[in-house]
């Protein structure tokens, strides 16, 4: 992974932002992640920060990669823009409300099926994301309506 030139002096954080929305994190975050999401279809890669040089800057990162998405939302409540109509074309979620039927089984961390760059933590998994002080990591509670 190769950081960017036009970001000088910025220090490494637990999440690396990235235009992809690839979670790119520290490995003790990703051994959290790994924890509570055992037995999910996940990957974990680990990784080199290199510099816009080419130097190595830390090999102490995973790119996570939870396989698949899940159609969790409550079509009802969530407020979806569809291209022309088109509910197999999403252009963005404006509001994400989860169905809790849809929930029913969903590992610990995965991805909506309608906006795969948007991903979901339970709350186990975000009380110890939080417990553990990880820098540059944004946790929104979603509604869940039946």
């Amino acid at each position: 992974m190769l950081m960017s030139p036009d970001e000088p002096g910025l220090g490494l954080r637990s999440l690396l932002g990235n235009t992809h929305s690839f979670l790119l994190v520290t490995r003790a975050l990703a051994d959290v992640i790994a924890r509570h999401c055992a037995g999910a279809p996940m990957e974990f890669f680990d990784f080199t920060l290199v510099d816009h040089q080419n130097s190595p800057v830390s090999d102490d990162y995973v790119f996570v990669n939870p396989l698949g998405a899940l159609d969790c939302l409550n079509h009802d409540e969530s407020v979806v823009d569809y291209w022309h109509g088109r509910r197999d074309r999403v252009l963005g979620v404006d509001r994400f409300v989860l169905d809790p039927a849809k929930l029913r089984g969903a590992p610990a961390l995965f991805r909506i099926e309608q906006w795969p760059r948007a991903y979901v933590v339970d709350k186990a998994l975000a009380s110890d994301l939080l417990a553990h002080g990880f820098t540059n990591l944004v946790l929104d509670e979603i509604e869940v309506i039946a």
